[in-house]
């Protein structure tokens, strides 16, 4: 392992650190990138109120608008790990398809499955994704459907699974037993 991730039996600072992680009342082995994270506790206290606002407190738009951001950036970044965390844990609640799941991997994304609001989501993820930029009919088509500060949470997000992915990339040996994997070709 590149980087070894912590492992049980955890110290009382670790188990305090690695609960923060979870959500309450979670019963599960917290995932490895926690356990990795973890091994630096400044770093990962650091990450975790943002990493909290995306996931919890964000509601600037819909859990759906969230894990479509995940999941697009995730399999743009060839982060299995991660992408296959948020299908299992959240692809659910965010009521996408087996078939929207399956088309966030896609190179260029089917647009009949999905609303204009949706591919205007898509298209941020895939310039921001490219050149760390949007161009004017990627401003208008976000401005047609979000308030300014649901833009700048979009954005931020965007930027934010990029580095997730690629600590995950880098340091996440094995994919998650429990969690979802590319679809194949």
């Amino acid at each position: 392992m590149f980087i070894t991730p912590l492992s049980p039996p955890y110290t009382p600072d670790q188990e305090a650190t690695l609960k923060k992680w979870m959500p309450p009342g979670s019963t599960i082995e917290p995932p490895l990138l926690f356990r990795l994270l973890s091994t630096n506790p400044a770093l990962s206290e650091s990450m975790m109120p943002i990493g909290g606002y995306f996931l919890g407190r964000q509601k600037d738009f819909s859990v759906r608008i969230r894990e479509i951001i995940i999941l697009r950036v995730t399999a743009q970044r060839g982060c299995e790990y991660e992408w296959g965390i948020h299908v299992t844990a959240f692809a659910k609640q965010a009521e996408l398809t087996p078939e929207q799941i399956h088309d966030t991997c896609s190179d260029t994304v089917n647009a009949m499955l999905w609303p204009d609001e949706e591919r205007a989501v898509i298209e941020a993820c895939d310039q921001l994704s490219a050149t760390s930029n949007l161009d004017e009919a990627a401003k208008s088509a976000l401005k047609k459907h979000f308030a300014d500060a649901a833009i700048l949470s979009m954005i931020t997000i965007i930027g934010w699974y990029g580095i997730i992915s690629m600590i995950g990339n880098s340091t996440c040996e094995t994919l998650e037993p429990w969690g979802a994997k590319f679809p194949k070709p």
